[in-house]
């Protein structure tokens, strides 16, 4: 009876991964009027397991209520995200309709090739410890633009 127990004590172990860390999701937001022309209301949901961040989709909602105004931005949004439009790992859409431009980034840090991310971003290596990116570290980042993280 005790190797019974025993054995499937071991089974659970090897099956739940021993030390295995739990993913956590942090968002941050970020939501206002930044002029009498332009209001912003953003999300960045950011995975980590550990210290480390995993996966990022970050979700951007401007309302540009300029016609001239909007289609500059969405014209230097576009710009941006062709840059990396080659990266595995890295999703870009950008939409804009009526008043509004919409963006959503996701990144699989998991996955991607840093170094391919680098030549586009070289400001990321400020970023990067042993080729990862710390979670404190990506949150500190996004209340320094003003965002409430939770």
């Amino acid at each position: 009876m005790v190797l019974k127990k025993l054995g499937l004590l071991v089974l659970v172990i090897l099956l739940s991964g021993c030390g295995a860390k739990e993913e956590k999701i942090t968002n941050c937001t970020i939501s206002g009027l930044y002029s009498e022309n332009m209001s912003v209301k953003a999300n960045y949901k950011i995975t980590s397991k550990g210290k480390y961040v995993t996966f990022v989709e970050s979700t951007e909602e401007m309302a540009v209520f300029d016609d001239e105004t909007r289609k500059d931005y969405y014209n230097k949004a576009q710009e941006q995200a062709s840059f990396f439009k080659n990266i595995e790992y890295y999703d870009a859409y950008i939409d804009i309709s009526d008043k509004t431009i919409r963006s959503v980034v996701t990144i699989d840090y998991a996955h991607i090739n840093m170094n391919d991310l680098l030549k586009v971003n070289p400001m990321m290596k400020d970023y990067l410890k042993n080729g990862k990116i710390k979670v404190d570290d990506m949150i500190e980042a996004y209340k320094n633009i003003g965002a409430s993280c939770s």
